[in-house]
């Protein structure tokens, strides 16, 4: 009968470790891998941070994700900026804003020549408030670098226990901030001080908390941001939506206004592009720029779009103007090379984007006249340059329509040539 009392222990201590180990999670944590810094071996670091992680997969109090995870959830695009941040405590906060992320636990690794060790920092950050939660510093021996597996864990330890306190907003004074990396520290006991002894304390003003917009407010600025650049103002329009980016919103408007800003930052990019290549000739690059600026358009006209504004846009309007120079440098230049066949057709696509220009309609217009100068100058090289003479009259043919007589008499003439080969 002594037993049963023992039993019934060990079932009910199953039964809370069940309890606690299906416990909904407290809150969800990002890891960043170990940024490296001068000297130090990728490889070492690499497995320093596989370590450290699945030491992090033991503390269940968290969910634990790593950039894989965030990756799958908000794209390459952002993964790869937020890996650029390195260890930029505010960059790293910018980037998590409209995240599903209550933590962010980053690291720093040096190797010191001096010492041969590797220093390493790392920072628990609050994502709601921003806060640095706790930080923690350690170094391994360069004999020694795959200690981790062990220290990994007891420094886990040291920087996530006791848990509740990381979910805590921030509750401290300017000039408190060592209280942060340590944790609040336990009542001690002091002993009694007659009331009359004690000098008052000087009054502190508690920092006032900056109130965050509404993601309403977020989405008036950039369309506000949108509509100026909707007008042509591009740069304007660029910093009114860094002004929406650089508030805290932490909503998924966020999200939002970081994509219009890589967006017009990528535009004014290939604008600059596009205009440089214009500027030198350079068709070949300009019609790949200017096609790459018509689709970052179109996905700035969709932003534009779920914020209500369905006005065209004054570069939208401009893009046919573009198009038009850049085919006119690409036919002039056809032209100079006497290929006038790949001339005329860049004329066309001229008139496809600008019907009123004068110039290409011209041109198209002393094709024939071009023709008869071909014919000339096929009929006088084809007896000592047969190749170049039936290219130049292929040309006659292309230029002009089958009724034409001039289209007969260069047919007749390649074939006298082909048969004297």
């Amino acid at each position: 009968m002594k037993k049963l009392p023992v039993l019934f222990i060990i079932l009910f201590s199953l039964v809370l470790l069940s309890s606690v180990v299906h416990a909904e999670k407290m809150g969800k944590l990002l890891f960043v891998p170990t940024v490296p810094g001068r000297g130090t071996d990728l490889d070492k670091i690499e497995k320093i941070d596989g370590e450290l992680a699945a030491s992090l997969e033991t503390f269940k109090p968290f969910t634990i994700e790593t950039l894989d995870e965030f990756r799958s959830a908000y794209g390459d695009k952002r993964t790869q900026r937020l890996e650029l941040c390195s260890f930029d405590k505010d960059c790293i906060l910018k980037l998590m804003r409209g995240t599903d992320y209550d933590l962010v636990l980053v690291g720093n690794a040096v190797y010191k020549n001096d010492e041969r060790r590797f220093s390493f920092d790392y920072l628990v950050v609050n994502v709601k408030d921003g806060e640095t939660k706790r930080e923690r510093k350690f170094s391994l021996s360069s004999k020694d670098p795959f200690r981790a597996s062990e220290e990994g864990k007891k420094w886990v330890k040291a920087l996530l226990i006791p848990p509740d306190a990381l979910l805590e907003e921030s509750d401290f004074f300017e000039g408190d901030e060592e209280l942060v990396a340590e944790g609040r520290p336990e009542k001690e006991e002091v002993e009694e001080v007659p009331a009359a002894a004690i000098a008052p304390a000087p009054a502190r003003t508690r920092t006032p908390v900056k109130k965050l917009p509404s993601e309403q407010d977020v989405q008036a600025g950039l369309k506000q941001a949108y509509v100026i650049y909707v007008e042509g103002e591009l740069e304007r329009a660029r910093q009114r939506v860094r002004q929406v980016v650089s508030n805290r919103c932490a909503c998924d408007a966020d999200s939002q206004a970081l994509a219009m800003k890589g967006l017009m930052d990528a535009f004014a990019s290939s604008n600059g592009k596009v205009d440089r290549a214009l500027a030198s000739k350079n068709s070949k690059d300009a019609v790949l720029e200017i096609e790459e600026l018509s689709a970052l358009e179109s996905q700035l006209a969709a932003e534009g779009q779920k914020l209500g504004v369905q006005k065209e846009s004054a570069f939208r309007t401009g893009m046919g103007a573009k198009f038009a120079e850049a085919y006119t440098i690409e036919a002039d230049a056809f032209k100079r090379a006497s290929k006038f066949v790949d001339a005329r057709e860049s004329y066309k696509k001229v008139l496809e984007y600008d019907p009123k220009n004068a110039k290409a309609a011209e041109e198209i217009k002393n094709m024939p006249r071009q023709a008869q100068a071909l014919f000339m100058q096929g009929s006088y090289m084809a007896d000592f340059d047969p190749n170049g003479a039936v290219a130049k009259l292929k040309q006659v043919m292309a230029l002009v329509e089958e009724s034409d007589p001039l289209y007969a008499k260069a047919q007749k003439k390649i074939k006298e040539i082909e048969s004297h080969e």
